[in-house]
């Protein structure tokens, strides 16, 4: 189970994911991660595995210095997904002994693009669920090192760091959650809204377990907006290459949908 890498929703489930033989862990660092639940360092530190920080937020100036200050610290910490560039240079000049994936939500969508990342010092660069099952195939093929994927989750479609929540609410004298469902043009999304902004994610769940035979480092399992219940099952039915999931709602997302790009009024292919 060692090329899995599950994102926890909920520390007290840790357990039953060791008993079916899962051992890498990412957890989203608190102060430091939007749209998911997020954990302290003490928290994180004191647990079994092989652990990952996951730091999906655009930080500014004080905060990349507050955060280089808790990274130089870190103990029983394997590595890092981050979004922030910042974090790969507290890294580099600290000479941080971590792993280091690079996950720009939108930008690995390319070879060129991600191996010049690779080169630039980084292990792993996750490819974006954007894309094709062919163009990530040909990535595969074409890259300096293996990359990873998000191989099963809620698909991310923007981030913003505005409160759209609460800013609704105040202009509409609502109350609504924290988190809600959003329906427009019969395409169905989920809002979650934390102190440093809003995310938006499909509210079906992407399956790309298709690709599960292709060279990744490591396959992400989101489970950040999947309920305890479905978290144990996914991770069963993973163990035993069950991969249908019948009780989620799940899409092939774009693996079977060509995204095409029109620039200037000319056709580029």
């Amino acid at each position: 189970m060692s090329k899995y890498l599950v994102l926890v929703n909920n520390l007290s489930l840790i357990k039953n994911y060791k008993e079916l033989g899962y051992t890498n862990f990412l957890f989203a660092l608190k102060d430091y991660s939007i749209g998911y639940n997020g954990f302290s360092v003490d928290e994180i530190m004191n647990m079994d595995g092989n652990c990952y920080l996951f730091i999906n937020r655009i930080l500014d100036s004080s905060e990349i210095r507050a955060l280089e200050q808790i990274l130089i610290n870190l103990n029983n910490i394997k590595g890092l997904i981050f979004e922030d560039l910042g974090v790969l240079e507290i890294a580099k000049k600290n000479h941080l002994d971590l792993e280091l994936i690079y996950f720009h939500n939108h930008a690995g969508t390319n070879y060129e693009t991600i191996n010049f990342w690779l080169d630039e010092g980084v292990d792993s660069v996750v490819v974006s669920n954007e894309l094709t099952k062919e163009e990530i195939e040909d990535i595969v093929r074409k890259v300096n090192k293996p990359i990873s994927i998000i191989i099963l989750g809620h698909n991310q479609i923007m981030y913003s760091r505005r409160l759209l929540i609460t800013n609704y609410n105040e202009y509409h004298h609502l109350n609504n959650p924290k988190m809600i469902n959003l329906q427009t043009n019969n395409e169905h999304f989920i809002l979650v809204e934390s102190p440093y902004g809003s995310v938006f994610y499909t509210q079906a769940i992407y399956n790309y377990f298709e690709l599960n035979k292709l060279d990744f480092k490591y396959q992400i399992i989101n489970l950040g907006l999947i309920d305890d219940d479905n978290s144990i099952q996914v991770l069963t039915d993973i163990k035993n290459n069950n991969f249908e999931f019948k009780y989620l709602n799940t899409s092939r997302g774009f693996l079977g949908l060509k995204t095409i790009f029109k620039l200037g009024g000319k056709k580029h292919e």
